[in-house]
């Protein structure tokens, strides 16, 4: 990725949008990856998962990226309480269904939410 200063007769940056060595395009999540400490990902799952109930399945990458992903849909979409971003009854306003736009259960979500670390527990 870089930032052409030049394009067309106009001036001013504009961001090329892809990867230099694959020459793929970059997605929305590839741009996020750059802002977020993505090798820490590891660290927070091991950590998290290690605070989980033992019938509890472990969170995967892709749950934990979907959990963070619903995280930033919470705060475009204000809504009095958690539970009401996953209802699916309709009322004056739209409903935001998470549970359906994005492929995790209230039930999960409260999980993840409950467990999530970014630290080892403490061994005494």
């Amino acid at each position: 990725m870089r930032v052409d200063p030049y394009h067309d007769g106009n001036y001013g940056p504009r961001m090329i949008n892809y990867d230099n060595v694959t020459l793929r395009r970059f997605t929305p999540l590839d741009y996020w990856k750059l802002f977020f400490p993505t090798e820490k990902i590891n660290d927070i799952l091991s950590f998290s998962n290690e605070r989980l109930c033992n019938r509890c399945p472990p969170i995967t990458e892709e749950e934990f990226l979907k959990f963070v992903g619903i995280l930033y849909a919470m705060t475009v979409q204000n809504i009095p309480t958690r539970r009401d971003y996953w209802s699916i009854t309709d009322g004056l306003f739209l409903v935001p269904a998470f549970g359906r736009r994005f492929g995790m259960n209230k039930h999960r979500f409260e999980e993840i939410m409950n467990v999530l670390s970014f630290h080892p527990i403490d061994s005494e």
